[in-house]
């Protein structure tokens, strides 16, 4: 993405604060939603009670653990940790 916009402003010699701002939308459509979700999970890992409930769901279902690790090790996004299908398997 970087190298895309930045070619695109040697190309066009335009480097004014609008030209240049297309980078940050392009990032925050892409990585928006990630970066919201990741600070929800940080809130959600200050409450030990959430998190040893997060433990032991793991324990009782291996989907489920896998999923999360998914998320953990950045092969999923962390929108799918926050989808409604996910908390409720986690609460219930």
């Amino acid at each position: 993405m970087a190298a895309t916009h930045t070619r695109h402003a040697l190309e066009s010699g335009d480097f004014s604060k609008a030209a240049l701002s297309a980078y940050g939308q392009t990032l925050h459509r892409r990585y928006g939603a990630d970066h919201q979700a990741a600070r929800f999970l940080r809130i959600f890992f200050k409450h030990p009670w959430l998190l040893n409930r997060l433990v032991r769901r793991m324990q009782q279902d291996p989907d489920f653990a896998l999923a999360f690790g998914l998320v953990v090790i950045g092969v999923e996004s962390p929108r799918t940790v926050l989808s409604p299908r996910f908390l409720s398997r986690l609460l219930l």
